[in-house]
Parts: C-alpha cells; sequence; structure tokens
C-alpha cells in the first residue's frame, strides 16, 4: 500500500517555508520514471524550417475557411490567417529549392502574395475597377515580402518559437489597412457622402508605408535583424515566455540525478 501524502505538504506556509525538495522525487512518482518533459505545440510546430512552413500553411488556409463571420474574417481572420498563408507557399518552395539567399527568398514571397492577390480578386472582388485590383495585387504581395524579411531575421535565434514572430508586421500593416473598411462602413450609415475615395487612399497609404517599411529592412539588413531581435528578447517575457537560456538552464536542473 503507497504512503498517503498530504496536499499541504507541496506548499508553503507562514509556518512553514518553502523548501525543494519538499518530496523525495521517488516517493513524488512512487517508483515510476519521471515522465519526460513536454515539448510546447509552438515549439513542435517550428521544430525545423520546413515544419514551420508546412504548418503555417496548412493553419492560414484553415482559419481562411473556417470564419464564422465578415466581421470576425476582417478584423482577425485575414490580417492574421491571410499573412501565414501567403508566407507559407513561398517558405516551402525555398526550402525546397536550399536558397537562403533573400534574393531568391523574395521574388517567392512577392509572386506568393501577388497569386493570392489575384485569387482573391476572381473569387471575391471581380467587379472591382482595375485601379483596386492594381493595389490588391500590390498589397498582398509586398506583406509576404515583409514577413520573409522577419523570418530571415528570426530564422537562426535560439528559440524556434521566435519564427512565429515573423508575419506580426505584416499582420498590423493588414489589421490597419481593414480597419479603414470598418470605420468607413460605420460611417456610412450616418455621412450621405460616397467615402469609396477616402478608403482607397488609405489603403494606398497603407500599402506605401509596407513597402517603404521592406525597402528600408532590405538595405539595413544587420541593424533590422538586431532589433528584430532585440524586440522579440523584450517581448517574450512580457508575453509570458521563458526565455530559450532559461529552458535550457531548466532542462539541465531536471536532468540532476534525483535524490
Amino acid at each position: 500500500m503507497r504512503d498517503r501524502i498530504e496536499n499541504e505538504i507541496f506548499f508553503a506556509s507562514p509556518e512553514r517555508p518553502a523548501a525543494a525538495p519538499i518530496v523525495a522525487e521517488r516517493v513524488f512518482y512512487a517508483g515510476r520514471p519521471r515522465p519526460p518533459l513536454e515539448i510546447p505545440v509552438a515549439v513542435r510546430a517550428a521544430a525545423t524550417p520546413m515544419r514551420f512552413a508546412l504548418v503555417i500553411f496548412l493553419v492560414g488556409w484553415a482559419g481562411i475557411f473556417f470564419q464564422a463571420s465578415i466581421l470576425q474574417q476582417i478584423v482577425f481572420g485575414a490580417p492574421v490567417f491571410e499573412e501565414l498563408a501567403k508566407l507559407g507557399p513561398a517558405l516551402i518552395i525555398a526550402i525546397l529549392l536550399g536558397a537562403r539567399s533573400l534574393w531568391i527568398r523574395m521574388p517567392l514571397a512577392l509572386a506568393s502574395g501577388a497569386a493570392f492577390g489575384v485569387m482573391e480578386h476572381y473569387v471575391t472582388y471581380v467587379e472591382e475597377p482595375m485601379y483596386s485590383y492594381v493595389g490588391r495585387i500590390a498589397f498582398h504581395a509586398i506583406a509576404p515580402a515583409l514577413s520573409m524579411l522577419v523570418y530571415g531575421a528570426l530564422e537562426s535565434y535560439p528559440d524556434v518559437r521566435a519564427r512565429w514572430a515573423a508575419t506580426i508586421p505584416a499582420t498590423l500593416f493588414h489589421w490597419a489597412n481593414n480597419f479603414a473598411a470598418i470605420v468607413l462602413g460605420l460611417a456610412s450609415l450616418f455621412i450621405p457622402y460616397d467615402l469609396n475615395t477616402v478608403g482607397l487612399v488609405w489603403g494606398a497609404t497603407v500599402t506605401v508605408g509596407m513597402a517603404v517599411a521592406t525597402i528600408a529592412a532590405m538595405f539595413t539588413r544587420a541593424r533590422f535583424e538586431l532589433g528584430a531581435r532585440r524586440a522579440l528578447e523584450a517581448a517574450m517575457p512580457k508575453l509570458g515566455f521563458v526565455p530559450v537560456a532559461a529552458v535550457e538552464e531548466e532542462r539541465r536542473v531536471e536532468n540532476v540525478e534525483p535524490l
């Protein structure tokens, strides 16, 4: 019969401060081997570049197809899932080609985004005027190019979870673009004027801003990569992620011979 261990023994109290280990490991696990350290899904999914590319491709398209409402699509679905869906194919092809140079990866990203823009036009906006069609292709082409730049800056980062940040800048630009659709849609209920021109100007401004950011990042790559890594390292603790150095130290301690 196993010895019963009261729950209180695991917790500190004013009368008895915490001490480690309070219970010997062989008692805690009742003679069974310690379970292996669980690897988070975000780590497993990004463990290799190809796995990450395949996962974001599948997650992106799944998110696009299973949106519950048009508002959800505009506010969350399109900015998040479309950017994953566009970066995925470019990364997959780049990895299959063994291409690590941005001068090869960037055209692949531009082509992936442009193809998405063409598809979106014929599926949803086939009646839009030519200038809107061109703007759509430009926006969707530039966004994954920016994501490819961020991915290149974080690809070799020791913590593979950093790869999930690749599409964040493009997602923010995409959200800024879609935000206008919501605002103008609400404004049209109260303002008896055609606001399409305002929307087009806003969309063009966001697209140009994203293009400028992408070009600037390309020609200041060393500084951009350093800034991206520093921003990530500052953000991870605030988001509840333990930096990789702390994770490795925890694993080292976990592998110490049990008492």
